[in-house]
């Protein structure tokens, strides 16, 4: 089974949510790079980025590499509660009741992200 286009939905104007309703094959592995391809050429959503860090801020969502996250932590401008996008889930009904988007405490990146010395 290959994953068709209509297989997918946006999130927020932000995230691609990509699922099937089986297993997954090497036809819906290819069938998906192709989609993020089309959506990053036609929505400028680069799903294919894992480098970039979400997360909620005074004027909406803002994505950030790795690093300038990190600076960002050291600065003290990520609080504890400050929303972050979990962009791990394999399962969809993580992303139907809301637990993709946690505080950063609570949240990996509190775990990874921490405040250099």
């Amino acid at each position: 089974m290959c994953i068709r286009d209509r297989s997918y939905e946006i999130l927020l104007n932000r995230f691609v949510i990509l699922a099937a309703e089986s297993s997954v094959s090497g036809c819906s592995i290819d069938s998906s790079v192709s989609v993020f391809k089309k959506l990053r050429d036609e929505h400028k959503l680069d799903a294919l980025n894992q480098d970039l860090v979400f997360y909620k801020n005074g004027t909406g969502i803002s994505a950030l590499s790795r690093g300038e996250f990190q600076n960002l932590v050291n600065d003290d401008k990520i609080a504890s509660d400050t929303v972050v996008y979990n962009m791990t889930p394999t399962m969809l009904g993580v992303f139907r009741a809301g637990q993709w988007e946690i505080p950063f405490a609570k949240s990996w990146h509190g775990q990874v992200f921490k405040k250099s010395a």
